[in-house]
């Protein structure tokens, strides 16, 4: 925003100074509408460069962390470098909100990037540390906007998701849910998985007339093909399933694939913590 606020200046400053050399602002306005152009595009880029160079490292850390995961032994040693490269992207990622108030809409994106990667890293832990999650909510909550801005940002709509697979997790009050998907339905309406979530939200709640509405809705505002048989399933009284939507639905952690559940299962089964448990029972 200060970089809109310095070309103003400059503009206006193109204006105000010849005219108190007694040259007419009809011969300074357009001249001064360039000085501003050029102004707020050298402060842009400027701030642009420095927040890109931390970006990028960011994602180095990230693009190691996944050459990591794909590792087929993953030992401790593994993991932990994993834990310490995704908290270095992290803290580079926030490093770039030095420059928020430099660069429109830095803060939403940041937000946004920050909280995925955590909601990632939580969300998938066992039902007993998920209270963790709490973490990630400011960094979700901070990009929840609303009228021309929620418009322009639409395409941050998974962001809200995870917020709301949070609430989720945490067993937080359907309320707030609601409020967040309603608010996201409106500017994001073509996304057929965000209404099948939003109907998969209050059916879960014991909301099914409700759920029945926001489906109905979303096969009239989406072409997605699979809105409809999530509708036909809560019609016929049947839970609606999410499975179609693949790692859509399953990055949100609620449910896991059959293969992978078992194996998670098994690995928190022999892990050491669960063993000293079971040798205490």
């Amino acid at each position: 925003m200060y970089s809109l606020y310095s070309a103003l200046v400059a503009m206006l400053l193109s204006i105000l100074l010849p005219s108190l050399l007694g040259v007419s602002a009809l011969w300074t306005v357009l001249p001064s509408v360039v000085v501003g152009v050029v102004v707020f595009l050298f402060i842009r880029r400027h701030f642009k460069a420095k927040v890109d160079a931390l970006m990028n490292e960011a994602m180095k850390e990230m693009g190691e962390i996944q050459a990591l995961a794909q590792r087929p032994q993953r030992g401790q040693a593994v993991m932990i470098a994993i834990d310490k490269k995704r908290a270095r992207a992290v803290e580079l990622m926030k490093a770039t909100l030095a420059f928020e108030r430099w660069q429109i809409g830095l803060a939403l994106q940041v937000n946004a990037q920050v909280g995925m990667i955590l909601f990632s890293q939580y969300s998938f832990l066992p039902k007993n540390e998920k209270k963790k999650l709490n973490e990630v909510v400011p960094y979700l909550e901070n990009t929840l906007v609303t009228g021309l801005v929620a418009k322009l940002f639409q395409g941050m709509w998974y962001s809200w998701v995870c917020l709301v697979a949070c609430y989720v997790h945490l067993n937080k009050p359907i309320e707030r849910s609601i409020e967040v998907l309603e608010g996201a339905v409106k500017v994001a309406e073509k996304e057929g998985f965000l209404w099948a979530f939003y109907g998969w939200v209050l059916y879960n709640a014991g909301k099914k007339d409700e759920a029945l509405d926001v489906l109905a809705r979303g096969v009239q505002a989406s072409p997605d093909p699979i809105l409809k048989a999530q509708l036909n399933a809560v019609q016929n009284n049947k839970a609606p399933k999410l499975n179609d939507y693949g790692q859509t639905w399953y990055g949100l952690g609620i449910e896991l694939p059959k293969g992978v559940a078992a194996m998670m299962k098994q690995q928190q089964m022999g892990s050491p913590h669960a063993r000293a448990s079971r040798g205490r029972r």
